[in-house]
């Protein structure tokens, strides 16, 4: 899997295939490029992205793993690529998501 992050700490595309988030890479407007990065956890659709609360983002293959890590969280369950519209914005709220106040909700 390919994810990529901006420095603002929100998603901006992700990626199955490491062919498809290269040619997204070359997209971005030269303004952002040192603010931009990529991680590459070793997962597969679906998964859960977990927002934590200073907006870091950690991916986890089961909801188990995802309720192991504590409360106060917002889960995104990504279930194929995703590209924001327009591209390289903030558009998370767009996927599927649930804001989590604590572990009882």
């Amino acid at each position: 899997m390919h994810i990529i992050i901006t420095t603002q700490n929100f998603v901006v595309g992700i990626f199955a295939e490491l062919v498809d988030a290269q040619h997204y890479l070359t997209l971005k407007p030269p303004e952002i490029e040192s603010f931009v990065h990529t991680i590459n956890p070793d997962l597969i659709y679906p998964f859960y992205l977990l927002e934590i609360g200073d907006n870091s983002f950690l991916g986890f293959q089961t909801d188990g793993e995802a309720r192991a890590q504590g409360i106060g969280l917002i889960i995104y369950t990504i279930y194929e690529d995703y590209r924001p519209k327009p591209p390289w914005t903030d558009s998370m709220g767009n996927l599927d998501h649930k804001h989590l106040k604590n572990m009882e909700d």
